[in-house]
């Protein structure tokens, strides 16, 4: 043997082992570093909440830079099919839209800038709660109304949808690749009305940083928030589960502080799943009409269109997570 070899290897292999632990580390500080901007929000208006505010954006835009990046190294494709002029972006909802929202408003700020604002439907239960109603205009949200819809639209905005709301946000994880926007067709008449095109978009990924269970629908119904705040479908993802049970594990004393502890560390608000989001191919206002009298022929192309786009992605799909 060469003398120093053995000694080279060794030296070779720890120094490739410190490498991969400085990459993983300096991710992990690139997701809590960027986290610094929030304090930039002391610098926004709270008084004012009735429309979008491009400074909020543009701090949630740095803050949420190690998160987009490295956490869950979003990837977004075909910028060429969104068109110049005023559109509706249809897309699927997965994990409750928390990171699927949250990457899409980083990406299309880092596309446009100041430029071209987006606008999406807001479910009108988020402006019944007290910090979001204050939060979701100054993003873009505006309320899921006919009216406020079609001003998006007049104006000259581009305008994201989510026809399949909280049923499809909150469906079970083994349906993950399902595009399943529950016969809302609302989408396609705003289209019509409008003499907007349809953009459809599909984003694979987000409902892996929140896995829900079966039963979102029934509990809806339990807790009365059906009944109280529209919602058709209410959020128990696994990890709200396991805090749950942990907690009462510890105040049944089956487990010890420090295993709750752990147990918390271990289950994350978001897993760190790989986000990508692909637009698709304009479908104009005259092509929509061109498949029937009725929006019923048009609203099953469209899902049509964005499963075929999904299944694309999932055939991409290497693990739970990437």
């Amino acid at each position: 043997m060469i003398p120093g070899a053995e000694e080279a290897r060794s030296g070779s292999f720890f120094s490739f082992r410190g490498r991969r632990t400085a990459r993983r580390r300096s991710g992990a500080v690139d997701v809590v570093w960027s986290l610094r901007h929030l304090r930039g929000l002391s610098r926004v208006d709270w008084s004012d909440d009735s429309d979008r505010d491009t400074e909020f954006i543009r701090i949630l835009d740095r803050a949420f830079a190690g998160l987009y990046d490295r956490y869950f190294r979003v990837e977004v494709r075909g910028w060429e099919h969104v068109p110049g002029s005023p559109a509706l972006l249809v897309g699927n909802h997965s994990g409750f839209g928390v990171a699927e929202l949250l990457m899409l408003l980083v990406a299309w700020f880092r596309r446009y800038g100041e430029t071209r604002p987006v606008y999406a439907l807001a479910h009108r239960w988020l402006y019944r709660t007290p910090f979001l109603r204050i939060v979701i205009p100054k993003i873009g949200g505006v309320p899921a109304t006919w009216r406020a819809a079609c001003n998006v639209l007049r104006r000259g905005d581009t305008l994201a949808i989510f026809p399949g709301g909280e049923l499809e946000s909150t469906r079970p994880f083994s349906e993950r690749y399902k595009v399943n926007l529950h016969d809302r067709r609302g989408f396609v008449r705003l289209a019509l009305a409008n003499d907007v095109p349809v953009v459809p978009f599909v984003t694979i990924g987000s409902h892996a940083t929140m896995p829900m269970p079966p039963g979102m629908h029934a509990l809806a119904t339990v807790t009365g928030a059906r009944r109280y705040l529209g919602l058709d479908a209410v959020p128990l993802p696994v990890q709200l589960l396991v805090w749950i049970l942990g907690a009462l594990a510890l105040d049944g004393g089956m487990i010890s502080s420090s295993t709750y502890l752990l147990l918390l560390l271990a289950t994350p608000p978001l897993y760190p799943s790989k986000i990508t989001t692909q637009f698709g191919r304009p479908i104009p206002a005259a092509e929509l009409r061109a498949l029937g009298d009725t929006p019923g022929a048009a609203y099953h192309h469209v899902e049509d269109v964005m499963q075929s786009m999904m299944d694309e992605l999932a055939s991409e799909r290497r693990s739970l997570f990437s």
